[in-house]
């Protein structure tokens, strides 16, 4: 043993590693985020649409709770040769099915929101907003707007047509 002192680290196991290396505020913004993730980002080998709610498909759990299927038939065990079709297969998918089970489902769009006293009465009695006239002109001006850039956008179309066109003909 030496009679030398022992030499003190400066970072222990009892040191706050945030606090000794200024990462502090790094940790708090990243811990505040809420985090989006959806349930097939956790599940990514499960076939089918796993994000779609239950309610939308009738296939959650509450539903078939509340509302039983119908039945009325008695129901029988099936033979070996019916049993025969549920057996599983060896390899992968056959094509036909495998693109089932990838479908990607459509975003829905967000409706608009209406302004609760445009157009309408305000409890007052009077009625805020335009006049029929100065709200047909709003409308005239906002679809000859739409005209415009549908026409504009046919137009560059038929631009682009033309160069591709023009460049087939080159080669």
């Amino acid at each position: 043993m030496k009679t030398e002192p022992m030499a003190t680290a400066e970072v222990t196991g009892a040191t706050n590693l945030m606090g000794a290396k200024n990462l502090e505020h790094s940790f708090v913004k990243l811990a505040s985020k809420k985090i989006k993730d959806s349930l097939s980002s956790f599940l990514p080998h499960l076939p089918g649409i796993v994000d779609s709610a239950g309610s939308q498909d009738n296939s959650s759990l509450r539903s078939i709770i509340e509302k039983p299927p119908v039945g009325g038939k008695e129901l029988m065990s099936l033979n070996q040769l019916q049993m025969a079709g549920f057996r599983l297969h060896p390899g992968p998918l056959p094509e036909q099915y495998r693109s089932l089970l990838n479908q990607v489902q459509a975003k829905a769009r967000k409706k608009q929101k209406k302004h609760k006293h445009r157009g309408g009465e305000t409890p007052g009695g009077e009625t805020p907003g335009r006049n029929d006239e100065e709200e047909k002109k709003r409308k005239d001006r906002k679809h000859k707007k739409h005209d415009r850039e549908s026409e504009e956008k046919k137009k560059r179309k038929k631009e682009k047509k033309r160069k591709k066109n023009k460049e087939d003909k080159d080669m």
